[in-house]
């Protein structure tokens, strides 16, 4: 080789948080995803077990090995752009051989893998178990909330963090079972009750907003026996025909008199807003029907007993998911039920109802320090692994939708709905942003409404980034000019875009580098249409109704 013309290692790798959610193969034999390339050299990828392309649908997701290939010019060519490749968390999927699924009827065991996302809580200082959990993150489990205190019924005496602790991939509601190498047992850093609007007062308001985040200390290691459940959508409906599915580790045992936890995982199916629940006033009269459901099992016999309390509640989806669409809260006692402990009539937490409070709280991991000898290059690599690579699109734009809808709710404006057709639209575009360190300009020719926010010097994960552009763009308002809204500033219109009444499909990017996050939303049909009385006809100043608004012309609710 002449050493006065070396061959020059000229194409990047993907960003340190990616090259850990992708499988890359040189020659068949498998090689780091982060390192550089020489030219010429044939790079098939795919996304990890447990992980999906960004902006496919789980559905529609098949996998496929892709190729690229590092040009002259210092690019890739091939199926993707493999630098801007990006897999998320498959939330909700189980992958256990169909051999190995039992089928679930009537109160019968279950098989532990086909929910990696159960969780099992403990007290620490006599390892007595307490409830059930789901993790929804990787550091992040979803309880009920009077599991985190210790007078039962009441909210007084609450847990700490450091009293309680969680097992992921457990095979036994007893401790001292639960010593295969699969489990992994975690300490708490943070217990986070809800708190927006209400909290949780025990049996004075029915167990209402029965609901917990336990933040872990360290984030679970995914793999086949632990993996997050996939939260409802926003536009989830539980009907009346909808059969549901609950497992746990409580009592088998129908007396409180003989409660203890099980060693066996078991399930049972029930049927939401059943006859029964609907034909008995005290339970219509005493539930929230916003926040909480009333369910009854499928099968005579079966039920939901003590220490079931905080485990997930999961419709089955296509492609072997399912959605977490409640949490157990408390068994309905009728008259005649004194001393027992499992009930055929079953109140649950709400999931949707709290989504916003959920993904409020999601927050960044841990820093996680690259290995020594990684190769350096001219692309740093990000000196902490955020949750960015964890936060599917489908939650960054489930944030999104929540924020936007809440806004327009404000303005007299219909909902809008997710359309993935414009989730893929507005990813490919706000890879290419990053990926070529282009400005932010709004895509030239789109046929569809659009909004772009930038932050530098930060990346942040990108539901927070979700978060800080949907709350720019509105903060527009006042900048928008009611009385001339032709005349309205930059912001002004990317409020108005917001609110635009005729608009009805969403769809949001999200991308980040080390120091860079990108969020570009895509609105169909689109908004901000030239001429004044499209304007009158879309863009309502705030109902504010009991709230209080300023004297700047704009009603802009405080």
């Amino acid at each position: 080789m002449d050493d006065t013309n070396p061959v020059k290692a000229d194409c990047p790798g993907v960003l340190y948080d990616r090259a850990q959610t992708m499988e890359c193969s040189v020659n068949q034999v498998i090689t780091n995803c982060g390192l550089r390339f020489p030219v010429g050299t044939r790079v098939s990828y795919k996304c990890k077990k447990n992980y999906i392309p960004s902006g496919v649908r789980p559905d529609d997701y098949q996998e496929i090995w892709k190729v690229s290939v590092c040009q002259q010019n210092n690019n890739w060519w091939g199926d993707n752009e493999f630098p801007g490749f990006n897999c998320i968390i498959d939330y909700g999927k189980f992958y256990v051989s169909p051999s190995r699924v039992l089928l679930v009827m009537g109160g019968r065991l279950v098989n532990p893998l086909n929910f990696p996302w159960h969780a099992v809580i403990f007290v620490r200082y006599n390892r007595e178990y307490k409830c059930g959990g789901t993790l929804i993150s990787v550091d992040l489990i979803l309880t009920a909330a009077h599991c985190t205190f210790k007078s039962e019924g009441t909210a007084e005496n609450p847990y700490q963090p450091y009293e309680l602790e969680v097992i992921l991939a457990p095979v036994s509601g007893i401790y001292g079972d639960n010593f295969l190498s699969r489990s992994q047992k975690l300490l708490l850093s943070q217990i986070i009750r809800y708190n927006q609007g209400g909290s949780y007062q025990g049996q004075i308001n029915y167990y209402k907003y029965d609901v917990a985040l336990l933040r872990l200390i360290y984030p679970a290691q995914l793999n086949q026996y632990v993996h997050p459940a996939k939260l409802p959508n926003g536009y989830d409906i539980i009907s009346d025909t909808m059969i549901m599915q609950v497992n746990g580790y409580g009592t088998t045992s129908p007396y409180i008199s003989q409660v203890k936890p099980s060693n066996e995982f078991y399930g049972t199916n029930v049927l939401p807003n059943s006859p029964q629940c609907l034909s008995d006033p005290e339970i219509t009269n005493t539930i929230d029907p916003t926040s909480q459901f009333c369910t009854t099992p499928t099968d005579a016999g079966s039920g939901v007993c003590s220490g079931d309390s905080g485990g997930g509640l999961f419709k089955r989806e296509a492609n072997d998911h399912w959605s977490m669409q409640g949490l157990v809260s408390f068994g309905y006692s009728a008259a005649d039920s004194s001393g027992r402990a499992c009930f055929s009539v079953v109140i649950f937490t709400r999931v949707q109802f709290f989504l916003p409070w959920i993904y409020q709280n999601m927050q960044s991991l841990p820093v996680v320090t690259p290995s020594t000898g990684t190769t350096s290059s001219a692309r740093q690599i990000l000196p902490s692994l955020t949750r960015s690579s964890a936060v599917p699109p489908d939650i960054a734009n489930q944030v999104a939708l929540s924020l936007h809808n809440s806004y327009r709710q404000r303005h007299g404006s219909p909902p809008l709905q997710i359309d993935y057709n414009l989730v893929s639209a507005a990813q490919e575009y706000v890879n290419s942003i990053v990926a070529n360190n282009l400005g932010t300009e709004p895509k030239s020719g789109a046929p569809y409404g659009q909004n772009t926010y930038e932050v530098t010097g930060v990346a942040f994960p990108s539901d927070e980034a979700v978060r800080k552009a949907v709350t720019s763009w509105y903060n527009g308002i006042s900048e928008y000019f009611w009385s001339a809204p032709l005349s309205s500033t930059y912001k002004g219109f990317s409020f108005s875009q917001v609110v635009w009444k005729s608009s009805l499909r969403l769809g949001v990017g999200v991308a980040s580098q080390t120091d860079r996050s990108v969020v570009i939303a895509f609105y169909s049909p689109a908004g901000n249409i030239p001429n004044l009385q499209s304007y009158k006809d879309n863009v309502f100043p705030p109902q504010c109704g009991s709230e209080t608004c300023n004297s700047h012309g704009s009603t802009h609710c405080l």
